[in-house]
């Protein structure tokens, strides 16, 4: 599946989702309407998008607007910036301090529907295939995050590199 596509499906369950548990519904029906192969490329397609947030950089961002993540929430933190749409997404990967604009909506990243997020494609086509789907060609899902880790103890480094997250987390702590 070309990434155009795969953001188009993300964009369409999108469109009239108000709520995390309406895209999931609505990424359910997208989903189940493709052939067994398309569901397949897709949960490939979601892996690859994960892939790309999966960097210190991300994974301290949300730790600091989340107040700490492990790498099970850290998976589902990633699905929720997929959930967002390509927009968001890009600007999370070009610059995790752009975290700082979802402030009111981060903690949709921590609940039960973000967890079964990265889940529904796997489910789909289990059910509609009875074999689990693929893995991607020679294990390419990344194991380590990339890039550098900030000192999140460091109130000087936080600062340095997530200028808008710490302003963002001085005003939420009032």
């Amino acid at each position: 599946m070309q990434s155009t596509e795969f953001w188009s499906i993300v964009g369409k369950c999108r469109e009239d989702a108000e709520l995390l548990v309406d895209f999931n519904t609505n990424l359910v029906l997208e989903l189940d309407a493709l052939p067994v192969e398309e569901i397949a490329s897709f949960r490939l397609a979601w892996l690859a998008a994960s892939d790309g947030l999966y960097s210190w950089d991300v994974w301290d961002a949300s730790a600091l607007m989340l107040n700490g993540t492990d790498d099970d929430s850290f998976m589902d933190f990633r699905s929720w910036a997929i959930s967002l749409g390509r927009p968001d997404y890009d600007s999370i990967r070009a610059d995790a301090d752009n975290l700082a604009e979802y402030g009111r909506i981060v903690a949709d990243a921590e609940s039960a529907e973000a967890e079964e997020l990265s889940g529904i494609p796997e489910r789909l086509y289990l059910a509609r295939a009875g074999v689990s789907p693929p893995d991607p060609p020679d294990q390419s899902v990344l194991t380590k995050p990339f890039g550098k880790r900030t000192d999140l103890h460091d109130t000087e480094a936080v600062m340095a590199r997530f200028p808008r997250i710490h302003a963002w987390r001085s005003r939420a702590v009032r």
